[in-house]
């Protein structure tokens, strides 16, 4: 049998195998959710967030209607709650009242108890040019005694600060104390074309539960680049990511964040250092998705079904950090069991004091290269050993797998829950009524025995 043929077999196989597996789910302790109105290329699942019985999803490219008129690249953000029959359900969406078309509300979601954050990047000013707006804001909601969710506050910079691409509200997360928006590509003084630096800005809850009291968190100096790619906050500590290199500030007496400490690309051969950050009361884990596994990290594997003088590019990798006499110090690498070539291991990251979870977006049906079985994803599920280390306890896949879902593009974590965004998923919670890149969402439960 020659070669062709025998790979267009294969990709006939792993296609039927993906078209059939949700009659044998992978993950019996998953709930698949979707939108209730899915619709064409709304990409439900672009973010995802999660707090004991709630969770929420956006929604990067759903439409809404304004005086008879279609306004695209608009947004939306589903919220669910867990019954007491433990069944999640959807009870609201919500839409951003602002009638400037491309918004993107949800490009970002952040919830802790009754508050919520939704990040809406393309927010602009009805005079903006369209490919120059992109101000950016974020709404604060709250849910009210009758479980509605109610906007309750709307964050922009001043006047004088707000720009034509600031991406504020690219990313944003929400706790008790603060509500934290990145304005990804704010220009510190250089032209739009060439800014592009970042700024993060702390916004602290006052006792009326109104956010205010901005604080900016700026990069180091104006060559940096991307600040506030990824952000993770917990408690006084927040872990702000840049091209290259990753920060932790802290609060200080006089209520001022400062930097702790930088963290530079341990292996700057390396690629996509701080893809993603998430950190817990001791622990701090930076990803680097775009990693090219060699000699400097161990267990390194060839591919010998492609080529034998390839590696594992773009596989991924985790880096973990504890505090050891004052200092952040790497204390362990994490890498999947079964990583691959372009598996992206470290395209999202979440965790608490009892679970990390981290996604694969590039994650394929097979080791194969062939680009009809790529960016299926799947997600992996840590949790500590006595010794205080992480080890990979599970991993979770799409009931259905097949190319280009993208599975993983966001995830949460929640006690010992997590939910995981599938933005290009197709099919709705049966695993049917295809509708293109409509998109959904998994909530991981672990059984209790």
């Amino acid at each position: 049998m020659n070669k062709a043929l025998k790979s267009s077999l294969l990709i006939m196989i792993m296609l039927l195998t993906g078209w059939m597996s949700f009659a044998q789910n992978p993950n019996p302790e998953c709930t698949k959710i979707v939108a209730s109105d899915r619709s064409l290329y709304d990409e439900v699942g672009w973010s995802c967030a999660m707090d004991g019985n709630r969770a929420m999803m956006g929604s990067r490219n759903c439409k809404q209607m304004y005086k008879h008129n279609i306004l695209g690249d608009m947004g939306a953000v589903y919220f669910y709650e867990k019954t007491n029959s433990g069944k999640w359900t959807e009870v609201q969406k919500v839409q951003s009242d602002d009638t400037v078309y491309g918004i993107i509300f949800g490009t970002s979601v952040s919830m802790c108890k009754d508050f919520a954050i939704i990040g809406a990047r393309g927010e602009r000013e009805a005079t903006d040019m369209g490919y120059l707006g992109c101000r950016g804001s974020a709404y604060i909601y709250q849910c009210q005694a009758d479980g509605k969710w109610t906007k309750v506050q709307k964050l922009m910079l001043p006047k004088g600060k707000r720009a034509e691409g600031d991406y504020f509200g690219e990313k944003v997360c929400i706790t008790e104390k603060y509500a934290v928006v990145c304005a990804w590509q704010k220009s510190l003084g250089a032209s739009f074309l060439s800014g592009q630096n970042g700024v993060v800005y702390v916004f602290k809850k006052g006792a009326d539960g109104k956010f205010g009291d901005m604080k900016d968190i700026l990069p180091e100096d104006k060559t940096t680049r991307d600040f506030g790619g990824a952000i993770s906050v917990c408690g006084n500590r927040i872990v702000i990511s840049a091209a290259g290199y990753v920060c932790i500030y802290e609060l200080n007496g006089t209520g001022e964040w400062k930097l702790v400490q930088k963290l530079n690309n341990p292996f700057p051969a390396i690629g996509g250092f701080g893809s993603a950050v998430a950190c817990s009361n001791d622990c701090v884990v930076v990803c680097a998705y775009g990693v090219v596994e060699t000699g400097h990290i161990p267990n390194t594997k060839m591919v010998v079904t492609w080529d034998s003088t390839h590696k594992y590019e773009s596989a991924g990798v985790a880096y973990v950090y504890r505090k050891t006499n004052g200092s952040w110090q790497i204390k362990q690498t994490l890498q999947a069991k079964d990583r691959m070539h372009h598996a992206y291991f470290g395209m999202a990251a979440s965790m608490n004091d009892s679970i990390l979870a981290i996604t694969a977006f590039g994650d394929r049906v097979t080791e194969s290269n062939d680009e009809n079985l790529q960016y299926v994803g799947a997600a992996y599920i840590f949790k500590l050993d006595k010794g205080g280390s992480w080890y990979e306890y599970k991993k979770i896949m799409p009931i259905v797998r097949r190319p280009w879902l993208k599975f993983g593009f966001s995830v949460c974590v929640s006690g010992l829950s997590a939910i995981i965004g599938c933005r290009f998923d197709d099919r709705d919670a049966q695993g049917a009524n295809p509708i293109e890149r409509a998109g959904s969402a998994y909530i991981y439960e672990p059984k209790r025995h």
